[in-house]
């Protein structure tokens, strides 16, 4: 799923690069967009003040929240998908019923914006991140303030429990990111060393470290029970906006305002590969479940699907019309969904790339060599490959009339891609009919 600036959240076919949905109904830009836990609904968060939850299947609005008094800037399920939680410049929190997207509960108490918040895993707790300097604990079920989290010199900007809900993480403009007992809101960790802002966080999966990205253009790993720096992730040329674990906790992977992301092996903090995807910041980069693709949200009003072992850029999903804010996958790792700043939502379907792929090729032979041209689709060829162009001739012909041929080149250029590509593996040979 991808949040843009131009007020949607997009379904996307993200192997042909065609949506499957466009949610459209919110009147200014979508910051973030999210999958319910099941993966049927959609959360969309805007700052038209409102946050909507949507049908996954066909992009049917279900239903409407609208009572903060400014922008929302964050929304999340809960983690058994009965509720939501907002985040909002009017200084408040709320959770709502997913249902029908009614306020069950307002958390006042912070005394500036609230720019994040977090369910636990087990759901019966929220915390928030505030410019007031204070992140705080609350009790979901009736709304209460467990704990104030003070001590940050500065606006508090993100939040994030470990798997277990055991320790909270907080970070902040004042350059540092902090650990919290969520038991007792007790600190455990003060975890300085960055020398710029610190504009987000995460846990590794099995709770024992900490990843941080920061405005000073670095990311740091962290081991929690001591404190100390496991490895400093240097290469971007601008500030660190998104910092997160692979789903084995081998890897890193980063986004920055240089227009790039990359993937670190921590153990000896080495890159990768390097996404590069062009002009403008990468706003967000996530993992697919099983950590077989990469997906950002690109400033450029694209989102872009790579592989994270090379850094091949899969495919480009075109179509908002202002910059992407958010993408993920579904639990599956078979959706995408997209928000924008051009007030809409795409829904895209991952699965469906091969067969597209081959239909186009498929399409541009038949076009381009007439009724005496041999059909794509009946050659014994894997559209990933042509796709990925591994062939180590990309001048190789794939379909072939009377007068002339069309080569993997020429067909990847008609399709938007990169001519060439490094060769990866032996090329399996073309069969024909």
């Amino acid at each position: 799923m991808t949040a843009s600036d131009d007020g949607s959240a997009r379904i996307w076919i993200a192997r042909s690069g065609q949506p499957v949905a466009t949610l459209s109904g919110h009147g200014a830009a979508v910051w973030g967009a999210a999958f319910s836990p099941d993966g049927k609904r959609i959360l969309t968060a805007s700052k038209d003040k409102s946050a909507k939850v949507w049908d996954s299947g066909g992009g049917r609005l279900l239903s409407t929240g609208k009572a903060h008094d400014r922008e929302v800037w964050y929304a999340e399920f809960s983690p058994d998908g009965r509720h939501f939680v907002t985040a909002s410049a009017d200084k408040t929190a709320k959770i709502w019923d997913a249902s029908n997207s009614e306020v069950i509960q307002t958390l006042s108490g912070h005394t500036d914006e609230v720019s994040g918040a977090a369910y636990s895993s087990d759901g019966l707790l929220v915390a928030t991140a505030s410019k007031d300097g204070t992140a705080r604990i609350w009790n979901a079920s009736d709304g209460r303030t467990l704990f104030t989290l003070a001590g940050h010199k500065g606006w508090v900007i993100s939040v994030a429990f470990s798997a277990d809900g055991k320790q909270l993480v907080t970070t902040s403009e004042d350059a540092s990111a902090r650990i919290w007992n969520v038991a007792t809101g007790q600190l455990t960790q003060s975890l300085t060393g960055h020398t710029n802002w610190v504009r987000g966080a995460a846990f590794s999966p099995d709770g024992n470290r900490v990843v941080t990205a920061s405005e000073d253009k670095s990311a740091k790993v962290w081991d929690i029970a001591t404190g100390r720096v496991l490895a400093t992730l240097e290469g971007h040329s601008s500030g660190v906006g998104t910092a997160v674990f692979s789903p084995d906790g081998a890897r890193v992977l980063t986004a920055s305002d240089d227009g790039s992301a990359k993937v670190w092996r921590i153990s000896d903090g080495r890159v990768l590969a390097t996404l590069n995807a062009g002009k403008g910041w990468i706003s967000s980069a996530a993992f697919s479940p099983d950590g077989a693709r990469i997906v950002t949200a690109n400033q450029d009003k694209t989102a872009s699907v790579w592989d994270p072992e090379d850094g091949r850029l899969l495919v480009s999903l075109s179509g908002h019309a202002d910059a992407v804010y958010s993408a993920m996958f579904d639990v599956s790792g078979q959706r995408i969904i997209t928000a924008s700043g051009d007030h809409t939502v795409k829904l895209w379907d991952v699965a469906r790339l091969s067969e597209a792929w081959a239909q186009l090729a498929a399409d541009a032979c038949n076009t381009l060599l007439g009724a005496h041209g041999r059909n794509f689709s009946q050659l014994e060829i894997e559209a990933d490959q042509l796709l990925a162009s591994e062939w180590p001739d990309p001048s190789r012909d794939v379909c072939e009339g009377e007068t002339e041929a069309l080569s993997i080149k020429t067909l990847r250029e008609r399709a938007g891609l990169p001519a060439e590509a490094a060769a990866k593996q032996p090329a399996e040979r073309l069969s024909r009919p």
